[in-house]
C-alpha cells in the first residue's frame, strides 16, 4: 500500500475556480440543488463556473482535464463523487509528477459521510469552508493486489477503515485468498 496526501481548500477565493455537479447524486438531488448552489456561491461572493456532469465518464474526463489547469475545483455529489474526484487527481498527479488543483467538496448525496466525518454534511457549511479558506489533509491510500490491479480509498476520512481493510487483506492472503472482506 502507498499513500499520499492530498491537500483540501486553499485560501484563493480571489481567484475563480469550477464546480463539478454530479446531477445523479443523491437520487437526483445534484441536479435540483443547482440554483441553490449559484445562490450560496453568489451569497458568499464566490466566482465559479459551474458545469454539469453527463455520466460518471464525463464527469471523471472534467476532474482530469481541470486538474491540470484549476487551482481550485469543487465538486458537488456525494462520496462516490468525492473518491472519483480524489482518484483522478492523484492519477493526473501521479502521471505528470506536477501539482494538481487544490479539491472541495459540496456534499449532497444520499450519506454524505465523508463530509458528515469532518463537520461539513451541509452544503452551506461546505460553500462557507471554501470561501473561509479551510484546509483539511487527506491521505488518498493505494492498495495493489499480484496482478498490478489498483484500487484507491481515501484514508484519514474512511473512520479508520483503511486499518482493518489492510488487516483483513493480510488475513486473506496469509490463507491463500486473493481478498475476503467480511464484517465483524
Amino acid at each position: 500500500m502507498v499513500s499520499g496526501h492530498v491537500s483540501g481548500i486553499l485560501n484563493i477565493m480571489d481567484q475563480p475556480f469550477t464546480v463539478v455537479v454530479n446531477p445523479s447524486s443523491g437520487q437526483g438531488r445534484g441536479a435540483r440543488f443547482i440554483s441553490e448552489l449559484r445562490r450560496l456561491l453568489s451569497e458568499h461572493a464566490l466566482d465559479a463556473r459551474i458545469l454539469v456532469s453527463s455520466s460518471e465518464e464525463h464527469m471523471r474526463e472534467l476532474f482530469a482535464d481541470l486538474a491540470k489547469k484549476e487551482r481550485l475545483l469543487a465538486a458537488v455529489g456525494g462520496d462516490t463523487t468525492f473518491t472519483i474526484m480524489a482518484r483522478e487527481l492523484w492519477r493526473i498527479r501521479r502521471e505528470t509528477e506536477k501539482e494538481v488543483s487544490e479539491m472541495a467538496w459540496i456534499g449532497v448525496g444520499s450519506a454524505n459521510d465523508i463530509l458528515r466525518h469532518v463537520g461539513l454534511e451541509r452544503p452551506e457549511a461546505a460553500v462557507a469552508a471554501i470561501k473561509n479558506g479551510q484546509t483539511l489533509d487527506i491521505t488518498l491510500g493505494e492498495i495493489r493486489d499480484e496482478n498490478d490491479s489498483v484500487e484507491q480509498f481515501l484514508g484519514s476520512v474512511a473512520f479508520g477503515a483503511a486499518p482493518r481493510v489492510n488487516q483483513a487483506i493480510e488475513r486473506s492472503r496469509s490463507k491463500g485468498r486473493k481478498a475476503a472482506l467480511t464484517t465483524e
